[in-house]
């Protein structure tokens, strides 16, 4: 019997992967094919229950469902979240990085002097990115502590790595600041890369974004080209023809006659 269900979380040829090795665990379950580009999963099973397939799925960190033929993908990257992500990043990189492009900055953001309140600015402008795509941490440190990494993996562990550098030079800066050692708060001053840690998680999630609505896309290009193809079929049995009405790739009518034309 075959079976067929929807799987939400895969990102990657990692994930399909990380999927099948799931199923393949699962009693009873032969050709399994999994499907990036429809984020689906079908299977042949005589007897294993749909709850197996699916407890073993959600323990490899995914979402799944049975297939709905109503289905239509949506985009997991909501769009007004993503807009929120990419204003407050470029808010992010204009105070890390616009001194460095000769663009004004407040004047209680400028100098060594005021390297804490530059550090704030940047947390401050940070923390909102974070937690609109905090997905990416817990998707990525999950499936990597699984033993399964997948690209939000990457993209968690490269986020995680700016931020606690960041923290790094942040508290080097306090030491210099506390010592009165200008050169050392000069130093990390413009090393903090809280910019970087935004700008990993929102260009992905643009990213995913249009992948998503490509995606889409493509499904509906060909299910139209589908839909183009021949609704029957001809086949020749005893010396005699066949005309077979195809839906949805079952014979639903055979209506036998004897095209005397063709011989």
């Amino acid at each position: 019997m075959k079976k067929k269900f929807l799987v939400k979380g895969m990102t990657c040829s990692a994930c399909v992967s990380a999927v099948e090795r799931a199923v393949n665990k699962v009693e009873g379950v032969c050709n399994i094919n999994v499907s990036l580009l429809n984020n689906t999963l079908e299977l042949e099973t005589e007897s294993t229950t749909d709850d197996s397939i699916m407890k073993a799925v959600k323990k490899a960190g995914y979402k799944i469902s049975v297939y709905d033929t109503k289905y239509k993908e949506v985009s997991n990257i909501k769009k007004s979240k993503l807009i929120v992500s990419i204003i407050f990043l470029i808010l992010l990189l204009y105070v890390a990085m616009g001194s460095m492009m000769g663009l004004p900055l407040p004047s209680f953001l400028e100098g060594t002097e005021n390297a804490l309140n530059f550090i704030i600015a940047q947390v401050v402008l940070l923390i909102p990115i974070l937690i609109l795509n905090f997905n990416y941490f817990k998707s990525g440190f999950y499936k990597l502590f699984k033993g399964s990494p997948n690209m939000d993996t990457l993209v968690a562990v490269g986020s995680t790595a700016s931020i606690v550098y960041g923290i790094f030079a942040t508290v080097m800066i306090i030491i210099g600041l506390k010592n009165n050692d200008l050169d050392l708060v000069h130093k990390y001053h413009m090393d903090l890369y809280f910019e970087s840690a935004g700008t990993i998680v929102t260009v992905v999630s643009i990213g995913k974004f249009i992948e998503a609505r490509s995606k889409g896309k493509t499904s509906d290009s060909i299910k139209m080209l589908l839909d183009l193809s021949g609704k029957t079929a001809i086949v020749v049995k005893d010396e005699k023809e066949y005309e077979i009405y195809i839906v949805n790739r079952t014979y639903e009518k055979v209506i036998p006659f004897l095209n005397e034309k063709r011989h």
